[in-house]
């Protein structure tokens, strides 16, 4: 019984986790394909 509600639990939290993503992508609106190699190139750099 216990394995089953932990299993629930876990499927709910995954639900509330996508929803919070979804509203993320949604304010957050595009990033073009050159602004994420500008951020990744960034934090390469400071990554040396």
């Amino acid at each position: 019984m216990r394995e089953v509600v932990e299993a629930k639990i876990r499927m709910e939290m995954a639900k509330d986790a996508v929803k919070g993503l979804d509203e993320i992508r949604r304010r957050a609106g595009r990033v073009s394909t050159e602004e994420i190699v500008r951020w990744i190139r960034e934090d390469r750099e400071r990554s040396l």
